[in-house]
């Protein structure tokens, strides 16, 4: 199970807390300094998808270089 902690001030994500079969948490993820609306470089973010991953364009969305997602 996960539990995600909403702001109710902007409904912004704030932690996600994963529980165990008796609803005891194993792992807290808190989320702070978040920020919307940040243009990133290209440069900035790459990733490439692993060996074997179907990779499904996006409706408007422009695809990548061949080899690259």
């Amino acid at each position: 199970t996960v539990r995600l902690d909403l702001s109710e001030k902007d409904g912004m994500l704030r932690e996600m807390v994963m529980l165990d079969a008796l609803g005891d948490p194993v792992l807290t993820q808190r989320f702070t300094g978040l920020e919307v609306g940040v243009t990133l470089k290209d440069d900035q973010f790459q990733f490439t998808a692993p060996e074997g991953v179907s990779v499904t364009q996006l409706p408007g969305t422009q695809p990548q270089d061949k080899g690259e997602n």
